[in-house]
């Protein structure tokens, strides 16, 4: 029985097959390929309460991290009201789910901090970086080009996983971090 395929038919196959594969390489390879994960900085920061919390890239749950600068007296932006007040939602939401902590930045001792945590209903790790005279913590995050504000988000295992600068609200917020979940 003779099948009838001339040589360019055959050869035709024969390269519609080779750019089949090549496609189904490339594809695969690009479903498979993982981007590095980016460890966020290690650091340890005392809260407002005297409690010393760390950052050591062991940790077994979505982390959030805000840094809010604090004024002279206690004054500080409309985000960071936002923030808190949406932040209280997602850690009642979430509970021991999800780890916050609030990096405060204030070189003024006349700040009371711990009415302001007690203000908001803050029950996560609050407190100053600049609690040892230092800038310690905002040094290390240096890198992601911070604003007053921003909040990272970090995986389960501490990798960077994105820079929010903007408002987001706390439903946002809680689906990005069950995305986290692992």
């Amino acid at each position: 029985m003779k099948l009838g395929i001339n040589l360019k038919t055959g050869l035709l196959l024969a390269g519609v097959l080779v750019v089949i594969s090549l496609a189904a390489v490339y594809w695969f390879k690009q479903t498979n390929t993982s981007q590095p994960q980016v460890k966020l900085p290690a650091f340890q920061l005392v809260d407002v309460e005297g409690k010393t919390f760390h950052l050591s890239g062991t940790s077994a749950k979505p982390t959030v991290i805000h840094f809010m600068a604090v004024a002279c007296g206690g004054g500080f932006s409309s985000l960071n009201d936002a923030r808190l007040r949406e932040l209280v939602k997602v850690k009642n939401a979430l509970g021991d789910d999800v780890e916050i902590i609030t990096v405060l930045v204030t070189t003024c001792t006349t700040t009371d901090l711990a009415e302001l945590k007690r203000y908001y209903n803050v029950t996560w790790t609050f407190g100053n970086d600049y609690d040892d005279s230092k800038l310690d913590i905002l040094e290390a995050f240096k890198s992601y080009d911070l604003t007053d504000g921003s909040l990272i988000i970090g995986t389960s295992q501490n990798n960077f996983a994105e820079l929010i600068r903007d408002e987001v609200d706390a439903e946002t917020l809680i689906g990005k971090l069950d995305t986290l979940q692992g």
